[in-house]
């Protein structure tokens, strides 16, 4: 039956074989005979190709939706996808209190840089900490323990920083994932956790 689809988060292989997911398209839909139909609904605009290892979360109109589809364009293309994974509801990070090691400019009140722009739900704004010697940190506070199965970041869309770099993901202290990872522009990497905790911290591995 349909039900409320907030975004959703496409991952390419990551096995040394296949480098690219290529231009794409997410559409959320009720008819039982799309995609066959093109009567599906887009989510956010034409998708640019993902290299190897690298997820994306995207989002959808609001609505009530039973089908998900994935589409290349032209032909002669191959679809390979390792997982895709589909949300309801906003993030319980959402306008949770937020903290981070400085802020760019220096001034901790400067709106354009306040460490609550990563949890308004808007991509479009985020939070940045001044260049700092030592690996530049962020946290937020959720309402409660919660189980956090994973924590997806988003990085920067715009022409002044084109990566998110060696950062770590931490639940109560606790690392989520294997390794540090690092982002292109308006990249989204989801890091698996699996397990309850109230803190969610990011922290940047050297020179922020």
């Amino acid at each position: 039956s349909p039900q409320p689809v907030s975004y959703v988060a496409v991952n390419t292989f990551n096995d040394g074989r296949v480098q690219w997911l290529e231009d794409f398209q997410v559409y959320v839909g009720n008819n039982p005979d799309w995609p066959k139909a093109k009567d599906g609904t887009p989510c956010g605009g034409k998708q640019t190709g993902l290299k190897q290892g690298v997820s994306r979360t995207v989002t959808c109109p609001k609505g009530q939706w039973q089908y998900v589809s994935i589409e290349l364009a032209g032909e002669k293309k191959r679809l390979s996808l390792c997982e895709v994974q589909v949300f309801a509801g906003n993030s319980m990070a959402r306008g949770r209190p937020t903290w981070q090691t400085s802020t760019n400019k220096g001034n901790p009140n400067d709106p354009r840089y306040k460490s609550s722009l990563a949890v308004d739900g808007n991509p479009q704004t985020c939070s940045q900490t001044h260049q700092q010697l030592n690996n530049p940190s962020w946290k937020v506070e959720l309402a409660s323990e919660q189980y956090v199965s994973q924590v997806a970041v988003t990085n920067r869309n715009d022409d002044g920083y084109a990566w998110l770099h060696s950062f770590e993901v931490f639940l109560d202290g606790v690392a989520c994932g294997h390794t540090q990872y690092s982002l292109r522009r308006g990249e989204v990497r989801t890091v698996t956790c699996n397990r309850v905790g109230k803190t969610v911290a990011v922290r940047q591995r050297g020179m922020g």
